[in-house]
């Protein structure tokens, strides 16, 4: 698959393997922000990119970052801010939350994201760039100062609790049901799994997104978004580009093959790619008699009659 476009991607070194020159990607960056109109209606993907958004609706974005506020209860010097992500990259839907958790002195008096910044956008995850051309980020620059515990996406829910894990233990022990409450909502909504809009995706031609609560594009940069996390270079590479090839042929739906014939298909059986088992696994032989081993010839007294 050839690429057009302005800018890098992660998961473009992998034409260094090779690609075709049946399919072609123009990669061109839009971002709307949610909170006005979203995408006009003349954007073929409007209605995929409206679903994702309301998927990443369907939770509360957790915002304990900044100024402290005086209901508020959290640990000392610590802030944390965690917005769901919705990808869809190759027609894939991946669900994810955006975390970010961070010790410092210096936002506990201000740099909160909805009194300091006058953006629609929060300054602490990658920008959407709502220009038709790409920029680069705006993530949050952390101070020396500062230890940063986490900053990027979290795709696995287990991972996700360990994270948080400190900050449910010290919101039971102030019983703050309300923080404690919201943490487990947005660990249940990563845990569950996300919806099939492949059909849909294919129909409108849209083979990356993103959306969050605060806004959407079609073609972002996976690099600031972390997506390398969740599928690396060739595996991104090849998802594309089969979604490319089918957008050429609409017409044949994609079949959904389990993975024990599709070995098969290709060739392989249940032992390609595993180790055969050593000499000491297989079952012993006979062994052979040694040269100088004398030959016991039976009697012929002894042999049976005819």
């Amino acid at each position: 698959m050839r690429i057009i476009s302005k800018f890098q991607d992660y998961y473009d070194r992998a034409l260094a393997y090779g690609f075709e020159n049946d399919r072609v990607l123009v990669r061109h960056n839009q971002a709307w922000d949610a909170r006005g109109q979203g995408a006009p209606e003349n954007v073929p993907a409007n209605e995929v990119l409206q679903k994702l958004q309301a998927i990443s609706k369907s939770v509360a974005p957790f915002d304990a970052f900044g100024a402290h506020n005086r209901y508020e209860k959290r640990p000392k010097n610590e802030h944390l801010q965690i917005t769901p992500l919705v990808f869809c990259v190759g027609g894939r839907v991946t669900k994810a939350l955006w975390v970010l958790d961070i010790q410092s002195v210096r936002l506990n008096n201000g740099h909160n994201r909805y009194s300091s910044y006058s953006r629609t956008e929060s300054p602490y995850i990658p920008q959407l760039n709502p220009a038709n051309e790409y920029s680069g980020s705006g993530t949050y620059q952390p101070h020396p100062s500062e230890k940063v515990h986490q900053d990027g996406p979290i795709f696995d829910a287990k991972e996700f609790e360990q994270t948080v894990d400190r900050w449910k233990k010290y919101y039971e022990q102030n019983q703050n049901s309300y923080n404690l409450e919201k943490l487990e909502k947005l660990e249940k909504w990563l845990n569950e799994p996300a919806p099939d809009l492949y059909v849909a995706a294919l129909a409108s031609e849209l083979s990356i997104a993103i959306a969050h609560p605060e806004g959407m594009a079609l073609n972002p940069s996976l690099k600031d978004w972390k997506f390398f996390k969740y599928w690396d270079a060739p595996t991104c590479m090849q998802e594309i580009s089969m979604f490319v090839g089918n957008m050429s042929a609409p017409e044949k739906a994609p079949v959904a093959m389990d993975d024990k014939y599709r070995v098969h298909s290709h060739g392989f059986n249940e032992q390609s790619f595993r180790k055969q088992p050593t000499k000491h696994g297989l079952p012993k032989r006979a062994k052979r008699p040694h040269p100088d081993t004398p030959i016991e010839i039976p009697d012929s007294d002894s042999s049976p009659a005819p």
